[in-house]
C-alpha cells in the first residue's frame, strides 16, 4: 500500500520527467475594456499574466519560470502547497521588496502574505482576485487520504476589466463549480491521480459553460480522449496548448 510520501515522490518523478520537455511559452492575448491581458501558459500549473504593465505569476515553479526572467512579480497568487504549485526559492527569486504574495489560509505564516480563505476576495493591482473551493473527493493515496482536501486549497476567479478568468489550481469538479457564472476563460487540470479524469474535466466544463478553456497541468492524460469531446461543447472554445 503506497503512502501519502510514497505518491509525492511519484508526483516528483512526474515533475522531473516533465524538466526533459522543451519549454513552449504560450502566449494568449486577451482585450478587455481595461487594456490587453497577455497568459503566459509557461509550463505544467506555471502561469504569468501581464496586464497594465503589471508582471503576476500563478503558481511559479523553476522548471517553468526560468524563461520569464528577468521579469519580477509584481504579485505571486499561489493555489496550494504541492512543490510543483509552491516553490520557495522560485517565489524568492522572482519577488522584489514590494512584490505582492496572496496564498491560502495554510500559508498564515508568510510574511506579509495576503491570505484568502473559500469565498473571499481582494482587490490587487487592480484585478478582483476571489478565493474559490479547490478539493478532491474521489481521488485519495493508498491510505485514504486524499490527495487536497476541502479548505486547504484555493482556485480562483480574477475578474480584469469586463472579463472573468477562471484558475482551477488542483480539483475535481466540485459541488461549488456551479456557483462560477459568466466565465469568459478557464484553466482547468487534467491529471490523475490528483486532480480530474475526462469525466471530471467534461463535467466541469459543462458546469461553468466558459468561452474558452485551456487543459493545463495534463502531464501524462490522453489529449485524444478530451478531442473526441470536443464536438459536444457546441460554442465553447477548447484550447489545447503544448505546455511540456
Amino acid at each position: 500500500m503506497a503512502t501519502k510520501f510514497e505518491h509525492l515522490l511519484i508526483l516528483s518523478a512526474i515533475l522531473m520527467g516533465i524538466l526533459s520537455f522543451k519549454q513552449a511559452n504560450n502566449k494568449e492575448t486577451f482585450t478587455t475594456n481595461e487594456g490587453d491581458l497577455n497568459i503566459t501558459l509557461l509550463g505544467h500549473a506555471s502561469l504569468l499574466l501581464q496586464f497594465n504593465g503589471k508582471n503576476i505569476y500563478i503558481d511559479p515553479c523553476k522548471a517553468f519560470t526560468k524563461e520569464a526572467t528577468p521579469l519580477k512579480a509584481d504579485a505571486i497568487i499561489i493555489t496550494h502547497s504541492h512543490f510543483d504549485h509552491f516553490d520557495a526559492k522560485e517565489i524568492e527569486r522572482l519577488s522584489t521588496k514590494n512584490t505582492i504574495i496572496v496564498a491560502p489560509e495554510q500559508y498564515s505564516n508568510i510574511k506579509p502574505a495576503i491570505i484568502l480563505k473559500n469565498g473571499q476576495k481582494k482587490i490587487i493591482l487592480g484585478i478582483n482576485v476571489e478565493a474559490v473551493p479547490a478539493y478532491n473527493i474521489k481521488h485519495k493515496t493508498d491510505n485514504g487520504t486524499l490527495f487536497h482536501p476541502k479548505g486547504e486549497g484555493n482556485g480562483y476567479v480574477l475578474t480584469i476589466g469586463n472579463k472573468k478568468f477562471y484558475v482551477a489550481g488542483d480539483t475535481e469538479d466540485v459541488p461549488e463549480m456551479a456557483n462560477l457564472k459568466e466565465i469568459d476563460v478557464a484553466f482547468i487540470p487534467l491529471n490523475l491521480p490528483y486532480t480530474m479524469d475526462i469525466n471530471m474535466f467534461d463535467s466541469t466544463v459543462k458546469i461553468i459553460n466558459p468561452k474558452i478553456v485551456y487543459p493545463y497541468h495534463y502531464k501524462g492524460s490522453d489529449l485524444n480522449a478530451l478531442k473526441s469531446k470536443l464536438e459536444t461543447y457546441k460554442k465553447i472554445d477548447v484550447r489545447i496548448r503544448n505546455i511540456y
